[in-house]
């Protein structure tokens, strides 16, 4: 499966059709993002990890934004989880459940705090997650309860 990888130096390096059909704005901490066969990773914050992240979105054709919040907190694990089985990292994912936890709740779904909370934890159970990440979800619920 042979997938354009294009290296930009900020999220704003992103066409702007991309960035408006995968609804990424200035409140999203992108690192990469995977859209109609080109990966693009920011220079500086993407890794091998990322890079095989957005391999398996692109592998499982995942829509930018899925429609039902559980389903895009299931697919992001999923993506990691795949990357983690091939390098081992991220060994831990603390950033991006908040990333998820925020687009659940603030920047796209608009869910309430629990529904959030419960979407992920959830999909950290549905793809076995490792304990690191376990530990991870922990510390987010704590924050997230604040």
């Amino acid at each position: 499966m042979v997938v354009k990888v294009k290296w930009v130096n900020s999220w704003k390096d992103i066409p702007k059709d991309v960035r408006e059909r995968n609804q990424i704005t200035s409140k999203t901490h992108l690192v990469g993002l995977s859209d109609r066969g080109i990966t693009y990773l920011i220079r500086g914050k993407a890794t091998k990890s990322t890079e095989l992240h957005e391999e398996y979105h692109h592998i499982k054709k995942h829509p930018g934004k899925e429609r039902n919040p559980k389903d895009f907190a299931l697919h992001e694990l999923q993506a990691s989880m795949y990357a983690y089985n091939k390098v081992k990292q991220p060994a831990h994912i603390l950033g991006q459940l908040r990333a998820i936890y925020n687009d659940l709740t603030i920047n796209i779904y608009k869910c309430n705090k629990t529904d959030a909370l419960s979407a992920i934890c959830s999909a950290l159970k549905q793809i076995k997650a490792p304990n690191s990440w376990v530990e991870d979800y922990k510390k987010l619920k704590n924050l997230a309860c604040r």
